[in-house]
């Protein structure tokens, strides 16, 4: 290890010119070298300088030490280059943002997926509706009563010009109904869509037309109507949503120069749908047992003997899911 002379006036002034001088300069080199050769070590150059140089002016009287004119700019861009060294790390701001874009795009994904299972896997009528695709049976009255549709109840039914209609007939007496009913009964597990087009020829107040679904199908002989059922019915001028616990869940006014109601039911296990003329009526829970079959049909209900032929049903189509 070298050994230095701090009383050497010599190398007093070396530390002298290479503090005045700033980093890089050979003074300042030469000076480092000398001190670390005799073995001071110091992490800050700079600090190592001056005190060694503290170290040889004790005692002496020395004119103070000014930094240099290039002193500064040293200094400045050592400073610099060390920044430059050092990692990086981005902005506040800039994290924020990209964690907020990702957050973002996972929401998008999974709001996606479930749209995507919504539509592969329906939760209710609104769901089944475009998955109801199979017509399973149909018919426009052209060619009379359809086979599979047998007559229920004792007010007079015919089934003629395209239409199902009730017979006015002055002679009977009181209330009563009458109607078809479809012969297969649906499980209640099965969606299924009734469309009936009903037409209004004029307002009659007398004669009810009804759409039904019931889960007993018990018909009584006069008025063809069950103890347990969800009904659509027009009773001018309203169309109304009835449960089967009797509570009208729904009524709509019907404007006079309507003539065709185009009418949608949609049942899927214990939930109801009803489209009247493509808008949405009414939708919830059909009160219909959700383990029993359900059994579908048409009819009008009389009530009094004078009652016309004011509206009539037009077609019939059921609709249920394709296997």
């Amino acid at each position: 290890m070298t050994e230095l002379d701090f009383d050497s006036d010599d190398f007093l002034s070396l530390l002298t010119d290479a503090l005045r001088a700033g980093p890089g300069s050979p003074p300042w080199h030469e000076a480092l070298q000398r001190l670390r050769a005799g073995g001071i070590q110091h992490a800050d150059e700079y600090r190592l300088l001056v005190t060694a140089r503290e170290h040889l002016e004790s005692g002496r009287e020395y004119r103070s030490v000014r930094a240099g004119p290039e002193f500064t700019k040293r200094l400045l861009a050592a400073i610099d280059e060390e920044a430059a060294r050092g990692p990086r790390r981005p902005p506040t701001t800039t994290t924020i943002a990209v964690i907020s874009v990702a957050v973002m795009l996972v929401v998008l994904a999974f709001i996606g997926y479930l749209l995507w299972t919504a539509a592969e896997k329906p939760g209710g009528p609104s769901g089944t509706t475009s998955l109801l695709a199979s017509t399973v049976t149909s018919t426009e009255f052209a060619d009379g009563r359809p086979s599979d549709w047998p007559v229920i109840g004792k007010l007079p039914i015919e089934f003629a010009k395209g239409s199902m209609r009730y017979i006015p007939n002055v002679a009977a007496a009181g209330v009563g109904g009458g109607g078809i009913i479809w012969d297969k009964p649906i499980p209640a597990d099965e969606p299924f869509a009734v469309a009936v087009n009903v037409r209004i020829r004029r307002p009659e107040s007398n004669l009810i037309a009804q759409v039904f679904v019931t889960d007993d199908p018990q018909f009584s002989e006069e008025n063809a109507t069950t103890p347990h059922e969800f009904v659509w019915l027009f009773e001018a001028p309203q169309a109304r949503v009835i449960i089967p616990n009797g509570r009208i869940e729904s009524q709509s006014d019907i404007p006079d120069d309507r003539t065709i109601l185009p009418l949608r039911i949609t049942i899927d296990h214990d939930q109801a749908m009803i489209d009247l003329d493509s808008k949405r009526q009414w939708s919830g829970a059909s009160g219909l047992d959700p383990l029993k079959p359900r059994y579908v049909g048409l009819r009008f209900l009389r009530r009094s003997s004078d009652a016309g032929d004011g509206v009539v049903f037009q077609s019939l189509r059921v609709n249920m899911r394709q296997k």
